[in-house]
């Protein structure tokens, strides 16, 4: 009706890829959507853009996304019910039915609430439920192979929800220069990097995982702006030849000064001193990103012989309203390193690791840690 009573010609859907639990449930609801518009939905299509490597472990998603899609009066909550007790038998399809309703009691009272992060108690009545169906059945049977092509997918998803439920955000102490010390941005790291200890990075999306490329960061600075180091004891990829978003390790420093998390400033660098920079301010009121921001940057890196060392400074001047900081103030933040490999993006990574857990969502600004400017 605000567009002139104009049917709506085509649908484009999508869902939360770095959340478990909603990538698994989102696809149920595609039917709503024409009944919504109703006699403003064209005819040229809905498509949902659902992707991903796991799709087999929640097949009655998208299953009866597309069914609803050619039907939109289709009982989802029946068919699947129907499907459990049919799959697994009366005994271990009666668990699997709860413990789908529970996945889908999560969805509707917390995340679309706002709130991915789902209670403790819901998280493990979840996991009784679907450990018990797997009891009922004999490990050499067929049910129990479908069992298990459900149940695999799960214990990463629970422990990612644990890991957040009971997430502190790091807090790391930036110590400043003192008179007579200096960073050259070379890609060599000078004796005043000893002094600031390392920040942890660990893999952004799965807390059970082991990086397979250890990384260490650290922070200094001055009355100038910011000092970023990062290294690594293994052989990064740098092919100059092609974008710096494609078979390019790069870091990724993501900032929000002060505390209230009001603007977020991402700087990106690959090892050969390419960068992009990109900010969008939130509060008081969300305002498109600025695409066309090019602020001056200064990075170099070094590699070769198994080991990398990357260095980089971001002036006070690219920031809005920012003096320089005191003693003592702090901003949030999350510093980040993408590896990738040969014939693979770098927005693709194989392996991300980050001083704050976003969920593999880097600019997920209430997960950030602090950084603390001290002496």
């Amino acid at each position: 009706e605000a567009s002139g009573n104009h049917p709506i010609s085509k649908i484009w859907l999508y869902t939360d890829h770095q959340n478990p639990f909603s990538i698994s449930m989102i696809p149920e609801f595609t039917g709503e959507v024409p009944g919504i518009l109703g006699k403003y939905m064209g005819r040229d299509g809905c498509f949902l853009n659902y992707t991903g490597t796991d799709l087999w472990h929640y097949f009655w998603c998208p299953y009866v996304s597309f069914r609803s899609q050619w039907n939109p009066k289709l009982d989802v909550d029946a068919a699947i019910d129907e499907m459990w007790l049919r799959m697994f038998g009366p005994e271990s399809g009666a668990h699997m039915v709860k413990f789908h309703k529970l996945v889908k009691q999560g969805y509707l009272d917390y995340y679309l609430n706002g709130r991915d992060v789902y209670p403790l108690e819901l998280i493990d009545e979840i996991e009784r439920e679907l450990n018990a169906g797997g009891a009922c059945l004999a490990k050499e049977s067929v049910e129990y192979r479908r069992w298990k092509l459900v149940a695999d997918y799960w214990p990463k998803a629970f422990a990612q929800q644990r890991v957040r439920a009971t997430y502190k955000p790091p807090a790391y102490d930036a110590p400043k220069l003192a008179d007579g010390e200096k960073i050259e941005v070379d890609g060599v790291a000078e004796a005043a990097w000893d002094k600031a200890a390392a920040m942890p990075l660990g893999d952004c999306a799965d807390p059970t995982k082991k990086t397979q490329w250890p990384t260490t960061a650290k922070i200094r600075w001055d009355d100038k702006g910011i000092y970023f180091l990062a290294q690594g004891d293994w052989d990064a990829l740098v092919v100059p030849e092609e974008d710096m978003w494609k078979e390019n390790d790069m870091v990724e420093v993501f900032l929000c000064p002060g505390l209230g998390k009001e603007v977020l400033y991402q700087f990106a660098w690959d090892f050969v001193d390419r960068s992009y920079a990109y900010k969008k301010r939130f509060l008081p009121v969300v305002q498109p990103a600025d695409t066309n921001w090019k602020p001056p940057l200064r990075s170099k890196a070094t590699y070769g012989n198994g080991k990398w060392t990357f260095e980089a400074f971001v002036p006070y001047g690219n920031f809005e309203d920012v003096t320089v900081p005191a003693v003592g103030d702090q901003w949030n933040a999350n510093i980040v390193r993408d590896k990738t490999e040969k014939g693979r993006p770098a927005y693709e990574p194989v392996d991300m690791v980050s001083s704050a857990f976003t969920m593999g969502v880097h600019s997920r600004r209430e997960m950030f840690g602090t950084i603390r400017f001290v002496k």
